[in-house]
């Protein structure tokens, strides 16, 4: 985030407001019946969406400015104060429609203002595809950042920071929210109603703060965080500059030490950089998203220096969306997040794609830091999540991905030696051991994992939820994921499906696994390659067992109660799949 001012680093503002489209698949919890398997929550492409307000813009006068000077500027273009964002000093005027751009220019030369311009409108940033059906590439984005394993070192305390997301509102009443949504002010229709009337603010929150570990649904980043909800975008999913800038004033006033922002606008504006100023003065830490653009057009706030500006990576950890020198680093675009449809009440979790969805997977971090360093400021905040990415792309800082891909493990002082593949490899880590086809069936009361489960949605529309209360998804994905099992009957076994390939920059993967006493069988298949070698390492770093040989190899081995990992290694360009099976931790 230490990127100097953001003035003449990038191309100009867009000439048009930047459009996002989102996607959910959705999933009916207790149906009994098919789920609908085109996206549930979608925005199509917006291309006719204005730029600015009509007849709104926003006016700062001069400190000294008297009331009778304020009141001739404003008489000058027939203006009227329609609000004050008194926190920081700036007025919306209302003016004739068709007369925007002339006010403004008349009013930045009169003596007794410092500053106006136009109210901008900013959307929400996530993407939409157009295949309907459950997406089964949308592997487990958790395990790549490794969250599991950074949950040893806190799941969120009960001092967690508050969290504001700052969107269209957030649904209060969904059962894996409930008691994590606190009070906030709805800033489109002036009243304390924040209930979610778009679905995309309730996404939001659940990647933060959904109930964890209870049996059901989905868990959130941080068990221990509430969340504020501060409706500024309104059931279309936008909103003006005016109205977020004056939520984010508001949310640092009640408290909230991280403001999400899963939204943006393509034009600069005095006004929402002074409210992000505002916040980082009071020591909040501002995290919004860079956009879904793939072009080099990070928007605003996120391009502002002292905004933590989050792009995002598909599964092979590639930057599908905006990029540049503002942007600071890169999240998992698609996650499972708690679900809100404002005409179908049964529909409540939903795979949610975007920028916008990665935006609070970073405050979801920033919020566990705050939790275990009581003490840490922002910027103590920012400097250890972006010295503790993982680096993609081009050696060191780039302007692709930033610093790279966060790294809960890294960031939370918890040991993993994991390693990613470069963009455009094969991902390191397939699907979960409940989407696998040799997983065991002990895990799951049905053959089609529940969505709630594994964030691995069905690819087959034949195939429906299971209509038995769902695990909690800390059970699973991988077992480090797993504070305590949550299933009625707990397997004696898991069994872990991984696919990766290596190649002359990667020689090496490695796989951690947690896993408790007994023998564990290691099966490693590969073609069109002479011979790899596959090795399990102890927590202290001893190889326990290895074997190396051409096409199909089988070891096993005897485990203590710990945590290890499995490593593939081998000198020439080889795809393989690493079966484990081992004893349940």
């Amino acid at each position: 985030m230490t990127r100097g001012t953001s003035t003449g680093r990038r191309l100009a503002p867009l000439a048009t407001m930047f459009t996002g489209f989102a996607t959910v698949a959705a999933v009916a919890l207790l149906t009994l019946t098919s789920v609908p398997l085109a996206a549930a929550h979608r925005q199509s492409q917006r291309p006719n969406v204005p730029e600015y307000v009509p007849q709104s813009i926003l006016v700062k006068f001069k400190p000294h400015a008297s009331d009778n000077a304020k009141t001739a500027a404003l008489g000058h273009v027939k203006g009227q104060t329609v609000k004050d964002l008194k926190r920081l000093g700036v007025r919306v005027i209302k003016v004739a429609q068709g007369m925007e751009t002339s006010a403004v220019a008349s009013l930045a030369t009169d003596p007794a203002v410092s500053y106006a311009e136009r109210d901008s409108i900013a959307v929400a940033t996530d993407t939409d595809t157009n295949d309907s059906y459950w997406r089964s590439q949308k592997t487990q984005s958790y395990n790549r950042v490794h969250v599991p394993i950074g949950w040893d070192a806190t799941t969120g305390s009960a001092n967690a920071p508050l969290v504001a997301v700052l969107d269209t509102g957030v649904d209060a009443t969904h059962p894996d929210l409930a008691g994590k949504v606190g009070s906030g002010w709805n800033f489109v229709a002036n009243k304390v109603d924040t209930s979610d009337d778009n679905g995309h603010g309730t996404m939001v929150a659940g990647i933060i703060a959904a109930n964890s570990n209870n049996a059901t649904g989905i868990a959130g980043l941080c068990w221990g965080c509430s969340v504020m909800p501060v409706k500024v975008l309104d059931s279309s999913a936008q909103g003006s500059y005016s109205n977020i800038a004056s939520g984010i004033t508001y949310a640092v006033d009640h408290g909230a030490k991280i403001i999400n922002l899963s939204l943006g606008g393509s034009t600069s504006s005095s006004t929402l950089q002074n409210a992000v100023n505002y916040a980082a003065g009071k020591g909040a830490l501002v995290v919004a998203a860079a956009g879904n653009s793939t072009c080099n057009c990070v928007l605003y706030p996120a391009a502002y220096a002292n905004v933590l500006s989050v792009g995002e990576v598909d599964s092979s950890n590639n930057n599908t969306g905006a990029y540049g020198s503002a942007l600071d680093l890169v999240a998992p675009g698609s996650n499972w997040t708690t679900f809100h449809s404002p005409t179908n009440s049964t529909m409540l979790y939903a795979v949610f794609t975007g920028t916008s969805s990665a935006t609070p997977v970073v405050a979801g971090l920033a919020a566990l830091l705050m939790s275990l360093h009581g003490s840490w400021t922002a910027a103590d905040v920012t400097s250890q999540i972006e010295s503790t990415t993982t680096d993609l792309g081009t050696p060191g800082m780039d302007s692709l991905y930033g610093s790279g891909l966060v790294d809960f493990a890294a960031a939370l002082g918890v040991s993993s030696t994991v390693t990613l593949p470069p963009p455009s490899a094969t991902p390191s880590v397939s699907p979960g051991p409940t989407a696998s086809a040799t997983a065991s069936p002990t895990q799951a009361p049905s053959p089609t994992p529940s969505p709630a489960a594994t964030p691995t949605p069905s690819p087959t529309p034949s195939q429906v939820p299971s209509p038995t209360p769902t695990p909690a998804p800390s059970a699973t994905p991988l077992p480090t994921a797993s504070p305590t099992p949550t299933a009625t009957t707990p397997p004696t076994t898991q069994t872990l499906t991984f696919s990766g390939a290596l190649n002359k920059k990667n020689s090496s993967l490695i796989y951690p696994v947690a896993a408790g006493a007994g023998v564990a069988d290691a099966r490693l298949s590969f073609t069109k390659c002479r011979s790899l070698g596959v090795a399990v390492r102890a927590a202290t770093g001893s190889t326990l067992s290895t074997s190396t040989g051409p096409s199909v190899l089988v070891l096993d081995t005897t485990l203590v109660a710990g945590s290890y990992s499995f490593v593939v290694s081998g000198s020439s360009q080889c795809a393989f799949t690493l079966t484990v099976t081992a004893p349940m931790p």
